[in-house]
């Protein structure tokens, strides 16, 4: 007599083999979650992208520990609380020449990043013409009338054939602000280029300009015995010069007895 296998087509279970394969796809898992960690921390927090060093080139009035100051504390901030901005993939060229536009005013400034650790910045400076004097502070004005900076090291003040403008106006002060105009700012500018040739007397020996309205077209030359020289950007600064010598020549002024000059009018001294 013949039996039939009971079960026969039926799949056995084999527990073993699918507890193994479900191992390895947690163990696969696992790593790549480990690997995709590490990449980040790797990529975002570790000191490998960290910016460490700075090349810059072109500056020469401004120091360059002034703009590297600047810089690193741009750099310092953080994004979200959490990345920081000295990073290499996460640092914001545009966020970091608005920083530094807030501090000085440039004709040019491109700013790259090399792999994987330097920032390097390519100035052209502003040619400052005037020094700008509001209060105890100290601005770089350029040709144009812009301030392009703040100058820190009033030092530099006394090593420079670069005049100053004393502000009478109380006139809040921004960077890339244009506070002058540029008939103005020529006109200053060649005053104190032509002043000793027409000027040779030790009462008058130029000291500084000054503005009363920076919106004006007058300013004053301050002269060493305190008398005030009233000029104009309207009149050629030669023609001015020239009157003021002419009278000066001829004798006709006590300097001693008058507190001002005004030479803005066509053909005329005035004085007081």
């Amino acid at each position: 007599m013949l039996f039939q296998r009971q079960g026969r087509g039926k799949s056995v279970r084999q527990p073993a083999r699918v507890n193994n394969q479900l191992l390895k796809k947690k163990v696969i898992k696992y790593i790549t979650i480990i690997l995709v960690f590490s990449i980040l921390y790797i990529l975002f927090f570790s000191t490998i992208f960290q910016i460490k060093y700075l090349q810059i080139v072109g500056n020469d009035a401004i120091n360059t520990n002034e703009i590297e100051e600047v810089i690193w504390q741009s750099l310092d901030e953080n994004i979200l609380f959490i990345f920081n901005r000295d990073n290499y993939w996460l640092l914001s060229i545009d966020k970091l020449v608005s920083d530094i536009e807030q501090k000085y005013a440039f004709d040019e400034l491109t700013i790259n990043k090399k792999y994987p650790d330097t920032l390097s910045l390519k100035i052209k400076e502003k040619i400052g013409r005037l020094f700008w004097q509001a209060g105890d502070k100290f601005y770089v004005i350029d040709i144009n009338g812009t301030v392009t900076r703040h100058l820190t090291e009033t030092h530099i003040i006394q090593k420079v054939n670069i005049p100053i403008v004393r502000d009478n106006s109380n006139s809040e002060v921004n960077i890339g602000e244009q506070l002058l105009s540029s008939e103005l700012i020529s006109a200053m500018v060649e005053t104190y280029q032509l002043y000793n040739e027409y000027i040779n007397n030790d009462a008058l020996s130029f000291i500084s300009f000054q503005v009363d309205d920076k919106d004006d077209a007058l300013f004053k030359v301050i002269t060493k015995s305190g008398i005030e020289l009233h000029m104009n950007d309207q009149l050629p600064v030669g023609e001015q010069l020239e009157k003021l010598a002419k009278v000066l020549r001829s004798n006709k002024i006590d300097l001693d007895s008058i507190t001002y000059i005004n030479l803005r009018i066509t053909e005329q001294v005035i004085y007081k």
